[in-house]
């Protein structure tokens, strides 16, 4: 800053009486043969006088002593900023004054009651002057010793013209044209593509690289954080696309699984059908044969309806703290029990459910609801174990451990294992590739998905809330330690 920096002071050694004459005006030389105060600035950096085309700097006299010094400076002073706001953001910063070598025993300094001011016209490019305030009488300790010292405040608010027509309008247009991919053709990769990575790119250089002349700091910025949420929409959109083109292969390679399946199906059944007629002739050799005796035949050869096979055992186990056996037969599971050692049946075990026979007591649904069930609900577990022990071993051929019936084995999952599995069930539940069910039953496919279409609405709504939610976070919510001291 450029100041005109005034000193006034009383040296009663100096004062005259002269009629007629108030005050004296001397050159700057007399300032060597007087004494005067070593008055310096507490926060500067640098500083010097200017001296073209001589020294800027005068010297009055009043008749009662009183000495008044004035010279032209310019000053650097230290000020220390908080960018968390930045370019939104308001710094103060102090001008420091006192005397280098004199306490406050030999000086004590004080504003004047104009105090510090302001030129008219004056204006800066990147600040607003908002406020000047001053302190009296202030005490600084240096080297065990008090200095008399006065403050002067100066509290700028910062313009965002730059910063809107350099960062904030061309950001937000870059964002914008990235949302075009959502018109463009699923098919047209190049374009979409072309389209995603040129936006990243160009936030890129206008953001991050763009950064080098702004205020290097640790903590990010409220710009930085404007920069991250562009390049994060645009992003987006590309993430947006990889999952449609990702989603359109999955469904192409499962349509061609489906279609060979078919094929594979139609082919099966065609030697079916072949086996089948050359059975029938080979079995039926004579058509003149006596009713009679083809129907005794049958009869012969077909099973007893009365006789079902033997079930086999069925042996289930899942992880848990404690075990259950159920057994059909109370004695035979005591000397199992016996005879079993108890650190068998710690370990885990992993057994397959063997599938029951057609001609079970348990219709197809209880088998299947027996062979999908998870074990979470004993009394729904129990339910469909209890058919199982309540069939009928008809069959005299069954041997003894056949007809011991089926041993059911729970292990239950202990409650943090449960626990822990919850995000998976979430995970399941949440349908991210396409099943084979939909894609059989999915009717002719639309130009563009539900993805693209729900991605109009929903980007450009998601950064209007997101850009107020920071307009009204850095610029109302958020203040400086300063701010929150005057409050």
């Amino acid at each position: 800053m450029d100041v005109y920096f005034r000193q006034q002071w009383f040296d009663k050694r100096l004062s005259f009486y002269l009629p007629g004459l108030e005050e004296l005006t001397m050159s700057w030389l007399f300032l060597e043969k007087i004494w005067k105060p070593d008055t310096f600035f507490l926060n500067g950096k640098a500083s010097h006088l200017h001296r073209i085309t001589s020294p800027n700097k005068f010297l009055r006299l009043r008749q009662d002593g009183l000495m008044t010094y004035s010279m032209r400076l310019t000053l650097t002073a230290s000020c220390a900023m908080q960018f968390h706001k930045f370019p939104m953001d308001s710094q103060r910063c102090p001008l420091i004054i006192g005397s280098y070598g004199y306490s406050k025993r030999d000086i004590l300094y004080e504003w004047t009651p104009d105090g510090v001011g302001l030129e008219p016209g004056v204006e800066l490019a990147q600040y607003d002057l908002v406020n000047i305030s001053t302190k009296n009488k202030q005490i600084v300790i240096r080297e065990n010793e008090e200095f008399s010292m006065v403050q002067g405040t100066l509290t700028l608010r910062r313009n965002l013209g730059y910063f809107i027509l350099q960062m904030y309008v061309p950001l937000s247009l870059i964002v914008c044209c990235s949302w075009v991919s959502f018109w463009i053709d699923p098919k047209a990769v190049p374009a979409r593509v072309q389209l995603g990575v040129t936006t990243v790119l160009s936030i890129t250089t206008m953001g991050f690289a763009g950064r080098a002349a702004l205020p290097k700091v640790s903590y990010p910025t409220a710009l930085d954080w404007f920069i991250i949420v562009c390049f994060a929409f645009a992003f987006g959109v590309i993430v947006e696309y990889a999952y449609i083109n990702f989603i359109d292969k999955i469904t192409a390679d499962i349509k061609k699984v489906l279609e060979e399946r078919k094929k594979n199906k139609e082919l099966e059944e065609k030697k079916k059908d072949g086996k089948r007629g050359s059975k029938e002739s080979l079995m039926n050799p004579a058509s003149s044969q006596d009713p009679v005796t083809k129907s005794s035949d049958l009869n012969m050869s077909s099973p007893s309806t009365s006789r079902r096979p033997c079930v086999p055992r069925i042996q289930l186990t899942y992880e848990s703290d404690e075990f259950e056996d159920i057994d059909a037969d109370e004695d035979s599971v005591r000397k199992k029990k016996k005879t079993k050692h108890r650190s068998t049946l710690r370990k885990r075990r992993t057994a397959s459910l063997p599938v029951l026979n057609r001609q079970s007591s348990l219709s197809s649904e209880e088998s299947e609801k027996l062979a999908k069930i998870c074990f979470h609900d004993k009394r729904e577990a129990m339910t469909v174990f209890s058919k199982i022990l309540n069939l009928e071993y008809s069959n005299s051929e069954a041997t003894d451990s056949d007809k011991m019936g089926p041993v059911i084995r729970i292990r239950r999952d202990g409650p943090l294992r449960r626990s822990m599995r919850i995000p998976v069930r979430l995970l399941n539940k949440i349908k991210i590739l396409p099943t084979e069910a939909e894609i059989e039953n999915q009717p002719e496919p639309e130009l563009f998905t539900k993805l693209d279409i729900a991605s109009r609405l929903v980007f450009p709504l998601a950064y209007v809330c997101v850009m107020t939610m920071y307009s009204l976070y850095f610029a109302y919510y958020l203040s400086n330690e300063w701010e929150k001291d005057e409050l």
